[in-house]
């Protein structure tokens, strides 16, 4: 008994499948847009009465749904046949290909999914950041050559990370980063008080600042008017003393790739590794596939997966049942970006 009680998710699926009996409800159509790897299954396992209609089959269904469970870059050319939609649940954190798209007030609530990618990116981030320090891929090369020359390196609680973005991922990246005894200094938009695992704390105008100051720039920014072309212009010239590397899990319009480019070439940054780009997938002629000082990954730092999707709709599913809208979570502001 004590080991349900302590599962989250068995609890979500408890309290919602009370729910419907208690309210004699049969079933439920949801619409789904999505490329999620096994997520039907994973609803069916924790609502069983659901009945999923599957718009990448048949893209007419949209226009008399109710409810919509879609990926946010299938669902962007299809808004205008939402006419009887009420709500749209995002599986991505990110929801910036909506936000370009939808102009006018909506009829239905969007909500993003958040809470499972912090874990991951912070994966990613300290993986990208060991990588360097320890010149991985360097010494993949030499094996090739049967080459055996040592280079120096730099331990993790030496260096300084900057981090564009503080908010429920950023914090995971934070606390990962600042346990290993690396000192954590973050961008934030929504002026607060500095508290562990960040040491200082920076508003937007501080940017100069905190860019001069880092060996590690992490943009975990979404893409909002605020943050298209932060890093562009004269913005990173203050990094020629300490030439940070960039790592990139965010949005890439924080920086266009001529940027880059030029920072890269002018020793204002040492690397940059880059998991997101203006077009996916990126350009085979994009100069950033050859360029020496640069890692590409394919749009992997954090995905989403099946069982976290479903569980968090699951949960969300109840509210909208029982309060409409306004009980919703994770609620987009559409004009905001996020």
């Amino acid at each position: 008994m004590g080991g349900f009680l302590g599962d989250p998710k068995k609890r979500v699926r408890s309290k919602f499948l009370s729910f419907f009996k208690k309210n004699n409800t049969c079933s439920m159509e949801v619409t789904t847009l999505s490329k999620v790897a096994g997520l039907a299954g994973h609803l069916l396992a924790r609502v069983p009465n659901l009945v999923l209609r599957d718009a990448t089959a048949d893209l007419s269904l949209l226009r008399t749904a109710r409810i919509v469970l879609a990926d946010p870059v299938l669902l962007a050319p299809h808004v205008s046949s939402l006419v009887q939609c009420e709500w749209v649940q995002s599986t991505w954190a990110g929801v910036d290909s909506l936000a370009r798209v939808v102009t006018e007030p909506q009829r239905w609530t969007l909500t993003r999914f958040t809470g499972s990618f912090g874990q991951p990116m912070a994966e990613y981030v300290l993986g990208a950041i060991i990588n360097h320090e320890r010149h991985t891929h360097l010494y993949r090369k030499q094996q090739e050559a049967r080459t055996w020359t040592q280079h120096p390196y730099r331990t993790l609680n030496n260096l300084t990370v900057g981090i564009l973005g503080a908010g429920d991922i950023g914090s995971a990246v934070a606390s990962t980063c600042a346990a290993l005894g690396m000192t954590v200094h973050a961008l934030v938009r929504t002026p607060r008080p500095t508290a562990p695992p960040i040491a200082r704390i920076f508003q937007p105008s501080e940017l100069s600042s905190l860019l001069s100051g880092v060996d590690y720039i992490v943009n975990i920014l979404p893409s909002t008017p605020h943050t298209r072309g932060l890093l562009d212009g004269p913005a990173l010239d203050v990094c020629t003393g300490r030439s940070p590397v960039l790592i990139n899990v965010g949005r890439s319009d924080v920086a266009s790739e001529a940027t880059l480019l030029r920072a890269l070439d002018r020793g204002l940054l040492a690397g940059a590794v880059l998991d997101v780009f203006a077009t996916e997938p990126l350009p085979a002629s994009s100069p950033l596939w050859t360029h020496p000082k640069v890692v590409i990954t394919p749009h992997v730092a954090a995905v989403s997966f099946g069982p976290d999707v479903a569980s968090l709709f699951a949960a969300n599913l109840s509210r909208f049942h029982q309060e409409g809208a306004k009980g919703l979570r994770h609620v987009v502001n559409l004009a905001a970006g996020y």
